[in-house]
């Protein structure tokens, strides 16, 4: 007599099983196979990166299989294939239950998918369209300003898109495409716009804020951006609009068509090569309050991170700037921190210092860092590896309120000894009524003394990001 595994069990035991050793576990017989066809990890995220027959089949399987349930789609198929038609017509009956879409076509393939995506996606949260083989060229009008109508050999972009419904649609991700100039009825609730190129991403303000009236945050990826039409008021972003994001490999291209907004924009993350200029950097005015973050990370290669906050307005401007490795110990002043150095007395209104150990105790960077007289709280990351490198220079700020240790690791333990050498040797004095906070994971041993109080704090929080 054979022994039956009900299906409720046989279910839960699948729980356990990514997809290939699940579709392995459906060959055993019939009842296993009715099961896997029933179970999310079966059909929820269908990935499709092959136009053999057996994937195509496979993909057409689970869609059916998944009957009413939410689905993730992710179509990445380079080369231009009958098969590709085959999948995006398969999938207009289900966009219904669509709750996320990746596409990566050929250019090609670009009226096919346009066609398919004319139904309502009710669920739709997230949308990414890529398309290969597309090479863009523009040229400058009379006034050597771009218009958006002279850029050529981007893919246009439909403005009847999910027949203009997709109440739940956040985030979107186009490549190689143009916006149209008839408004995306589809597009009034996302929040996230992320634009790329193989080569030049143009940017028109224009546009964004008449298709995405409720936009918060815009990533740029290209080799260089520019700046299209206009340089009027009625540039300006929508304004729930709150982070510019650029990220390009060799340059940011100008932004001077847009400085009048810019200094109006929350956020702003320039991570490529730039030329620093003052329409990018946060405002120092009197009364103002800066906080001042230097990291730093050598993956994928040394980066130095610095981010600049206005205590008050709460705006932000993060750069970062790529090291040669074997110049590391002999690191330059960070750039940006030069172009504030025509700020007359900006160091003045820093009060908030967050720097990395590694960074602390360069000879460069700790030589400009003690010239800030009004710090009032010093935040070091311990990200380093072996003895702390103490600065060459002390830091001497009589208004010092907290020291906080941070470690990115879950715990970290202190001998009393290193802790004290940090407060010592890094610092000229320390107030008496300085206290010492220990971010979450941090572990003291032994006694600290010179110090008020010793506290526990929160790991502080990164800040929101879109994408990540």
């Amino acid at each position: 007599m054979r022994a039956v595994i009900p299906d409720d069990i046989l279910f839960k035991v699948f729980d356990n099983l990514r997809l290939r050793k699940l579709i392995r576990a459906g060959l055993v017989c019939r009842q296993w196979r009715a099961v896997m066809y029933t179970h999310p990890t079966f059909w929820r995220d269908m990935d499709l990166f092959s136009d053999s027959p057996a994937a195509v089949d496979c993909f057409l399987v689970r869609l059916h299989a998944s009957k009413t349930g939410r689905i993730f789609v992710n179509i990445d198929l380079p080369e231009e294939s009958p098969q590709i038609d085959l999948v995006l017509f398969s999938l207009r009956g289900h966009f219904h239950r669509l709750e996320n879409a990746a596409f990566r076509l050929p250019e090609k393939k670009a009226r096919v998918l346009f066609d398919t995506l004319k139904r309502p996606a009710p669920v739709l949260t997230e949308l990414s369209i890529l398309f290969l083989n597309v090479y863009m060229t523009a040229s400058p009008c009379l006034d050597k300003r771009f218009l958006y109508r002279n850029v050529e050999g981007l893919v246009a972009f439909p403005h009847d898109i999910f027949n203009g419904s997709a109440p739940s649609l956040r985030n979107v991700t186009l490549s190689n495409v143009m916006l149209p100039r008839k408004t995306v009825a589809a597009f009034r609730d996302v929040h996230g716009i992320c634009l790329t190129a193989h080569s030049c991403v143009p940017l028109p303000p224009h546009l964004l804020r008449k298709h995405f009236p409720a936009l918060q945050q815009v990533l740029l990826c290209g080799e260089s951006i520019f700046v299209v039409e206009g340089q009027d008021g009625n540039y300006a972003f929508p304004a729930t609009f709150r982070e510019l994001i650029i990220e390009g490999p060799f340059d940011t291209g100008s932004l001077k068509p847009i400085e009048a907004i810019i200094r109006r924009i929350p956020r702003i993350s320039i991570l490529s090569p730039t030329k620093y200029d003052f329409n990018l950097l946060c405002d120092v005015n009197d009364g103002s309050s800066l906080h001042l973050r230097i990291s730093y990370d050598d993956i994928p290669q040394p980066r130095v991170y610095i981010d600049i906050v206005n205590a008050h307005s709460r705006f932000e401007r993060r750069y970062v700037e790529e090291v040669p490795r074997e110049k590391e110990d002999r690191l330059h002043i960070p750039e940006i921190l030069r172009a504030y150095e025509g700020e007359e007395n900006w160091q003045d209104h820093v009060t908030e210092l967050s720097v990395s150990q590694r960074l602390w105790g360069n000879e460069n960077v700790s030589r400009w860092i003690p010239n800030l007289p009004n710090l009032r709280t010093l935040v070091v990351l311990l990200d380093g590896e072996g003895p702390f490198r103490l600065p060459s220079a002390k830091l001497n700020t009589p208004c010092l309120e907290s020291v906080v240790l941070v470690t990115p690791l879950r715990t970290h333990i202190l001998p009393a000894e290193r802790v004290m050498e940090i407060l010592e040797k890094g610092l000229t004095s320390m107030p008496s009524d300085t206290r010492l906070e220990l971010a979450e994971g941090v572990k003291v041993i032994g006694a600290v003394d010179n110090v008020g109080t010793v506290v526990k704090v929160s790991q502080p929080e990164p800040s929101p990001w879109i994408w990540t």
